[in-house]
């Protein structure tokens, strides 16, 4: 098992962003939202912590097997009426030495319209302190916004969330700039999907809340769909929610 490559914040920032600005946003429709692939306008709430544990399947080429990551971030401020924080690091390696990789990062959010569609707009700054593996990878940033329609449906309003962004290291194997996209749909109370493009592959997942757990959210997502970088695969997550750690 090696380390997880840093094709983004980590799957587990995208993930988390999207499934707690949901019910906010979504004015009481009882759909679970999320975004997976590309990271997201949205912050953690203020006192809300999470941790995420992700596992990727092997992908192709030497010394690219299966691995692991571990991810832990907080939320700060008000993005809906200030500024919204969230800092989060990101452990890359999970065999071996254990947290002997890894990185920070920063995100802004801040809310720059209401009305019928909310709009967020998010600043991300990615690799910052990278240490071990990672420890040569210069700091990414990214530059997003994230929009949240609501649709009309068979079954009543259902909320929407359409993410557009350009990043510093999004293309190349994460070394040239590029853009994303994408959208987020809540089929129901608990289960969400998404679909995105990063760059130069697509990503496709679902996400599960369960009812009696309501402070944890199971996540799988397919990456580089159609091998498009030879670098296809799949990835299953858990993330625990803290929601009120200060």
């Amino acid at each position: 098992m090696g380390t997880l490559r840093p094709w983004l914040p980590g799957l587990a920032g995208a993930f988390f962003a999207g499934l707690l600005a949901a019910p906010e946003i979504a004015r009481g429709e009882s759909r679970h939202l999320t975004m997976l692939g590309i990271p997201s306008a949205t912050v953690a709430p203020h006192g809300t912590g999470f941790l995420t544990l992700q596992y990727g399947s092997e992908r192709p080429g030497p010394g690219t097997g299966a691995d692991a990551s571990l991810t832990f971030g907080v939320g700060f401020g008000d993005a809906d009426e200030t500024i919204g924080v969230q800092l989060s690091a990101e452990i890359t390696s999970m065999t071996d030495d254990f947290a002997d990789s890894g990185y920070l990062g920063l995100n802004f959010s801040r809310r720059i319209s209401a009305g019928a569609t909310p709009v967020y707009l998010g600043v991300g700054v990615w690799r910052l302190g990278a240490w071990g593996d990672a420890g040569g990878l210069d700091p990414a940033f990214d530059l997003s916004l994230s929009f949240f329609p609501t649709i009309n449906t068979r079954n009543g309003p259902a909320p929407l969330m359409v993410t557009l962004g350009a990043g510093t290291d999004v293309r190349a194997n994460d070394t040239e700039p590029g853009v994303f996209a994408g959208v987020g749909y809540g089929f129901s109370e608990e289960f969400g999907a998404s679909a995105a493009w990063y760059g130069d592959h697509a990503t496709i997942g679902v996400s599960y809340a369960p009812r009696n757990l309501r402070n944890v959210r199971f996540s799988a997502a397919l990456v580089d769909v159609t091998n498009e970088t030879g670098d296809r695969r799949a990835v299953a997550g858990v993330t625990l929610i803290f929601p009120k750690m200060y």
